[in-house]
């Protein structure tokens, strides 16, 4: 799988026209560069990965799936 986060948005909005990654792949990329630098960074006061994944199945519902 690709590095999702490093794609710009007009990137990432290819690789959706593509389906080669929907909106949910994407925020839980996001997620887990989070969750694995913050440790570092401490930079984030708070995430908010359960809406964010919820809004991005919704999405997904919705017609906005990549896949």
């Amino acid at each position: 799988m690709r590095d999702l986060v490093q794609y710009s948005i007009e990137g990432l909005g290819d690789i959706y026209r593509a389906r080669e990654a929907t909106v949910r792949e994407v925020v839980q990329a996001y997620l887990d560069t989070i969750e694995a630098r913050e440790p570092r960074i401490k930079a984030v006061l708070q995430v908010f990965a359960e809406r964010a994944l919820e809004e991005a199945s919704e999405l997904e519902a919705k017609g906005h799936d990549g896949r």
